[in-house]
């Protein structure tokens, strides 16, 4: 089950019992506001799976998916949608972009259709950009940039929303160990905002700064 509050003030998230999605089997973990929550474990394991159950992208066939009481694995596409534009934010492992358009076309059209202004966006993507060694490929067509660029892009991308709940699957995936540092810090930054923040990783500098760790193994979790 995992649980949140339906309303602006999201306090503390979790999930458990039994998920009938392979290779998921019992996996139960909690994550509360201003404590960054660590999934980690071999590739494979089902951490992904997981990550997108959260997103409310998998629809679990048993068990229960709790947001502070109400449970989401009972609810339809449409009030996912809604859930999910107004209090999630979803960097995946997989970059999803439209790969003809310029890497900050991509960033602005995400913005756009979350309702946020475009000037603002357009000001503060530079800013993290800048900060993330992106600015000079921002005018780049999303095809032409490498692993690590796009997986920068995606990060970037999902910070021009201010909701309660962050989800990063492999943030620092083909980073050097320079960016992905700044991944990091940047990550707990929304920890110290109060923000509910879950990770999957497999990066051992991310996991030392986990609060909540819980290891991902054979579709079971295990917290450490």
């Amino acid at each position: 089950m995992v649980k949140h509050v339906l309303g602006r003030n999201l306090n503390k998230a979790f999930i458990g019992g039994k998920v009938d999605v392979e290779p998921i089997v019992d996996v139960s973990f909690e994550a509360v506001k201003g404590k960054l929550t660590v999934f980690t474990g071999p590739s494979g394991s089902g951490k992904t799976i997981v990550m997108n159950i959260i997103a409310g992208f998998i629809k679990p066939d048993g068990g229960q998916l709790l947001f502070d009481g109400s449970d989401a694995s009972q609810w339809g596409w449409h009030r996912w949608n809604r859930f999910r534009r107004d209090f999630i934010s979803y960097s995946p492992q997989r970059n999803m972009f439209l790969p003809r358009l310029k890497a900050i076309e991509n960033i602005l059209l995400s913005a756009s259709l979350r309702g946020v202004d475009l000037n603002w966006a357009r000001d503060y993507a530079l800013k993290l950009s800048a900060e993330l060694n992106m600015d000079k490929v921002l005018d780049m067509e999303v095809y032409k940039l490498s692993g690590g660029e796009r997986r920068r892009l995606s990060f970037i991308r999902s910070l021009l929303v201010d909701v309660d709940i962050y989800l990063f699957d492999e943030p620092t995936s083909n980073l050097d160990i320079e960016n992905a540092g700044k991944v990091i810090d940047k990550i707990c930054e929304l920890v110290d905002k109060e923000k509910i923040v879950i990770v999957a990783t497999h990066d051992e500098n991310l996991v030392r700064r986990g609060e909540l760790k819980y290891i991902v193994k054979d579709g079971r979790s295990i917290q450490v």
